[in-house]
């Protein structure tokens, strides 16, 4: 955990204060004090990058500007592997839909640092690389299968051509905002359900949710993939869900990093609770079996006392 008392302004993140957060917390991850050598233990597995080396930053854009992932820490990510030697066009900011990255303020990082900010649906969708199950959906207009007949139409969720063809390692960016199903906004559910198409038929059920979540995380496509999860706990909003409600929110200043969404997620569930207790407000209803199904999958840590949290001086 990286902190800073004037990392947020009236509720404004602060650049210069985000981008040290970033740099303090990566380097405290992958213990050593030099940025690039903290970068390469994060996201290579022999210090070399690849020759086709891209660079995912997967945020959630969906609510709207100040509602998902900041765009300020997107930027000082993006100037922290800069700084490390990464070039611009081994960068790719990405969510589900580039319409979201724009209305989110993501789409001004391509012209600031000459990064690429894409979306998984005008991407395309992959054919050969999906997540069958038989919980029927009915496939939209930006689905693969959309338009399309046949009993198995609307099994199968498929995965972005961006992470199948393009994208080798992902860093995503979660936010601190309750949702529903989950009890967060975070890791598990953000990066398995913004990845494919066809996923709102996942919605409809709390168990449907739970076992796809973790299912999908367990595809191919992700196979180690996944180098570093950060959770913005700049602005943390523990009511409302994807509505942007600054009254229902505390500015804590902090981000959060690690290899395991899961124990992240756990954190998170477990401070929204605590945020939600001090405002007097109702306790948030456990949704445990996503994180105990996770952890059977072997995709994180679930028990809180197995997760050791340090601090970054």
């Amino acid at each position: 955990m990286a902190e800073a008392p004037g990392a947020v302004v009236k509720f404004k993140p602060v650049a210069a204060a985000v981008r040290a957060l970033v740099d303090r917390g990566v380097k405290q991850l992958a213990g050593t004090n030099r940025l690039d050598a903290a970068w390469r233990a994060l996201l290579t597995t022999n210090g070399v990058y690849a020759a086709n080396e891209l660079i995912g930053i997967k945020v959630a854009a969906a609510s709207g500007e100040g509602g998902g992932a900041r765009v300020e820490t997107a930027a000082a990510l993006i100037e922290s592997l800069l700084a490390a030697g990464l070039a611009s066009g081994q960068i790719v900011v990405w969510d589900r839909s580039a319409a979201d990255l724009e209305q989110a303020g993501f789409k001004a990082l391509q012209a600031r640092y000459k990064v690429r900010v894409a979306g998984a649906v005008e991407a395309g969708y992959d054919a050969a690389a999906f997540y069958d199950s038989p919980f029927l959906g009915e496939p939209a207009p930006t689905d693969l299968e959309f338009g399309k007949k046949g009993d198995a139409v609307g099994r199968r969720s498929h995965v972005t051509k961006l992470l199948t063809r393009e994208i080798t390692r992902i860093i995503h960016v979660a936010p601190m905002n309750v949702r529903r199903r989950a009890g967060v906004s975070g890791h598990l559910a953000g990066l398995a359900l913004d990845t494919l198409d066809n996923t709102r038929r996942f919605e409809r059920d709390q168990n449907w949710f739970e076992q796809a979540v973790v299912e999908i995380l367990a595809l191919p496509a992700f196979d180690n993939r996944v180098a570093l999860c950060v959770t913005d706990a700049l602005i943390c909003q523990y009511q409302g869900e994807q509505e942007t409600l600054l009254h229902y929110s505390a500015a804590l200043g902090q981000l959060w990093f690690s290899g395991d969404p899961v124990a992240l997620d756990i954190l998170a569930v477990g401070e929204l609770g605590r945020l939600r207790s001090l405002a007097k407000m109702p306790p948030l209803e456990p949704r445990m079996a996503l994180y105990e199904n996770a952890a059977l999958m072997r995709h994180g840590v679930n028990d809180r006392k197995r997760i050791i949290v340090e601090r970054a001086p």
